[in-house]
């Protein structure tokens, strides 16, 4: 992420962005917040899986054993359908999934247009089920090592219907980061590409408030 960030900051000659992520992302975005803070003006996490105190010393062994698959995503990835025939409706297919059933119709449509592509004479996934795989099983368990190092504005806001943690995980983090305000609003985990101009909306809202 760094890389990338320096990269764009120096092809649009800016010297800080707004850094937002979800999920991973917005853990991902959190480290690299608390390592750079000379990057970024300020910080977004939306809905992320964060780790802290007994359980986050709890996945760290777990992360040793086959059961990472049964408490992360990994194993729902690594299992994942990633090749159909081709003329088969992709979107019809996903749309009655759990994952992607309250998707915002624009947002499924761009999904599978970047996320599907013809290949090998069918229809396959553009990404590596097992990379995904991969990802999950790394949830990072080194958070509290983070304590009150965020020295920027910085917002988490999670979903009320969100099915990734209970949502005492997210107050247990914001009390190590007494920079980072809690937010929470309506939705699933997947809230961002449910309401996708609502989320905007609270994105710009959260920036405004910041000093």
């Amino acid at each position: 992420m760094i890389s990338f960030v320096k990269q764009q900051l120096l092809i649009n000659n800016q010297q800080q962005v707004i850094n937002v992520g979800h999920s991973f992302g917005g853990v991902i975005a959190f480290i690299a917040a608390c390592q750079h803070p000379q990057l970024f003006k300020g910080l977004i996490m939306l809905d992320p899986p964060v780790l802290t105190g007994g359980t986050a010393v709890a996945v760290k062994l777990l992360k040793k054993t086959r059961f990472i698959d049964k408490l992360s995503p990994a194993g729902k990835a690594k299992a994942r359908r990633t090749q159909w025939p081709l003329g088969t409706d992709v979107a019809k297919l996903f749309a009655h999934r759990q994952l992607f059933k309250n998707f915002d119709r624009r947002c499924l449509d761009d999904y599978i247009s970047h996320g599907v592509v013809e290949r090998n004479n069918q229809l396959e996934l553009v990404f590596s089920a097992q990379v995904e795989a991969d990802i999950f099983r790394n949830l990072a368990v080194n958070l509290s090592s983070y304590k009150n190092q965020l020295n920027i504005p910085a917002s988490l806001i999670y979903a009320d219907k969100t099915d990734v943690f209970p949502h005492i995980y997210f107050k247990k983090f914001v009390k190590l980061n007494k920079n980072i305000n809690l937010k929470v609003t309506q939705g699933g985990h997947m809230f961002p590409l449910e309401s996708p101009k609502d989320t905007a909306q609270l994105i710009t809202d959260t920036i405004a408030r910041w000093p």
